[in-house]
């Protein structure tokens, strides 16, 4: 009866012994929690006080922090095709900065060039790409320089830019063997063609011939079957790159099987360019006669992964950016025959002039209308930072939004540009007008950023600029009119890079020599 009567004492013991320990290592982590809770507190509001922070405008949600509903308008204003619209709404309502919560999220919109001026370059080391934006970039492009910060990034950076400032990237006779594809493919006059996707194929055509220094040839090759997969492939991958920036930490929920496929698809095609340049480079082959990008990477490295992820990188960059541009330009020429008129004078009186980059630059009203397709029309309509330490923007905060704002560690910031670059006080009332007469004088500075700007301002600007402006000038001088084919408004089509969601449909009338 004792020894019975010990037994269950001794158990009790040992039993209190364990939950005594389990409630001693679940205190000492509660206690942990709250004194790092504490002394962040205590060092945001010893920051605030410093730089004379105040309360930044929130945007009003019934579900507060979950702001689910806040996301489900969203998504429907996705689909409806009116996303950017309901932002610009959001920030003439709420503030220029304000404020809100997504899944438990902190987040922060502004359009207060300021802020974007301290995002992109003044406090660069603060802001990153963020876990997020990573996580859904690497998917596709790998270690690629968009998915990368810090060392990374600055490595990757110092791997490709050289190529970009090459006179190889602005060599006009690269330019015009494309456009003289595009030239073969382009219907009779008054015949409607949709430019969005020539231009997709124009682009990928030069951004392939520059890269692995031959061309994909799409444009003289539509329907063979690496042009149409790998087509197909871009879109699907980008496509869902797109969407799981947009959801988040949701992405890990999304069924990925059609993207993985796409993404088998871009690299076979890829990684087989880069066995040719390497098979090339063993045998002393290189491309003498010219730059290409291909051969500079493997002048730094040999590793097929490396080369793969950044020539993802760039491939996809390139080609994504001028074909928007044009596609949106195009579009909106379509519809201001007088403003064609005036470019076409311009244009001809350089007749006598070889097309390179210097008479490029000469053509200022064009270049007015590229930089005002770009402000109507950013090909990157948002960008985002993502802050890895608690820091401040200068401005925001306060009943009149002047006044700086704390800014807590793991807050993911948006700098929505197609707003900022319709802000009246910059642009005047007609900012949501095509107007390219407002460049005779006008230095917007940071209210005006479509490729970024800072340390980490897109690598391909120069190219792209160049690129498009080529391609204008050879179509002026290749056709007297346009006209649009439709009567559908310009309308957004989200992914990557923005486009219009009708296309670009026109008629052209060839010009008589």
């Amino acid at each position: 009866m004792e020894r019975s009567t010990w037994r269950h004492w001794h158990s009790d013991v040992r039993v209190s012994r364990f939950q005594l320990i389990a409630v001693c290592v679940i205190s000492f982590f509660v206690a942990k929690w709250m004194l790092d809770a504490t002394k962040s507190k205590l060092r945001r509001l010893g920051l605030a006080r410093k730089f004379g922070c105040e309360a930044i405008k929130s945007y009003y949600q019934l579900d507060r922090r979950l702001g689910l509903l806040f996301l489900y308008n969203n998504i429907n204003n996705f689909r409806a095709r009116k996303f950017l619209e309901s932002w610009d709404h959001y920030l003439t309502t709420t503030g220029k900065t304000f404020g809100f919560w997504v899944l438990g999220q902190r987040m922060m919109v502004t359009t207060d060039p300021e802020n974007v001026k301290t995002l992109l370059a003044t406090s660069f080391d603060d802001f990153e790409k963020g876990p997020e934006l990573r996580a859904a970039f690497s998917l596709l492009t790998g270690d690629g320089i968009f998915a990368v910060d810090g060392k990374q990034w600055h490595w990757a950076r110092t791997l490709l830019r050289p190529s970009f400032t090459k006179s190889e990237m602005s060599n006009t006779q690269l330019f015009e063997a494309h456009y003289q594809s595009l030239l073969r493919v382009l219907p009779a006059d008054g015949v409607a063609v949709d430019l969005q996707g020539l231009f997709s194929r124009l682009t990928m055509d030069t951004a392939t011939d520059l890269l692995f220094g031959s061309s994909m040839n799409s444009l003289e090759h539509p329907d063979s079957y690496e042009t149409s997969n790998f087509a197909s492939s871009c879109e699907i991958a980008l496509g869902a790159v797109f969407r799981d920036v947009s959801i988040g930490s949701l992405r890990k929920i999304v069924y990925r099987r059609r993207s993985r496929e796409a993404r088998e698809g871009i690299y076979k095609v890829i990684d087989q360019r880069i066995q040719e340049a390497l098979q090339r480079k063993d045998k002393s082959q290189g491309n003498t006669k010219r730059h290409v990008f291909i051969d500079h990477l493997m002048e730094s490295t040999r590793d097929p992964s490396i080369l793969r992820d950044q020539s993802v990188s760039a491939l996809l960059g390139g080609r994504e950016t001028t074909a928007s541009l044009l596609s949106n330009l195009l579009h909106t020429l379509a519809r201001k025959p007088d403003i064609w008129d005036d470019l076409r004078e311009e244009v001809l009186s350089l007749k006598d002039r070889t097309l390179d980059q210097e008479s490029c630059k000469e053509a200022v009203y064009l270049s007015h209308c590229v930089k005002e397709s770009l402000r109507l029309h950013p090909v990157i309509p948002i960008n985002v930072r993502w802050c890895n330490k608690d820091t401040v923007l200068p401005r925001g905060g306060g009943p009149s939004g002047a006044s700086p704002i704390l800014v807590p560690k793991g807050t993911q910031v948006y700098m929505a540009l197609y707003s900022m670059h319709r802000d009246p006080n910059t642009y005047g009332d007609d900012a949501h007008e095509f107007r390219p007469e407002r460049w005779d004088d006008l230095k917007p500075g940071w209210n005006y950023v479509p490729f970024s700007g800072g340390p980490r301002m897109c690598v391909g600007q120069q190219l792209a600029l160049t690129e498009a402006t080529y391609t204008m000038l050879r179509l002026l001088q290749s056709f007297k009119a346009i006209e649009a084919a439709d009567e559908e408004p310009w309308r957004e089509n989200l992914s990557i890079a923005m486009s219009s969601a009708s296309g670009c449909k026109v008629r052209l009338y060839r010009a008589r020599e």
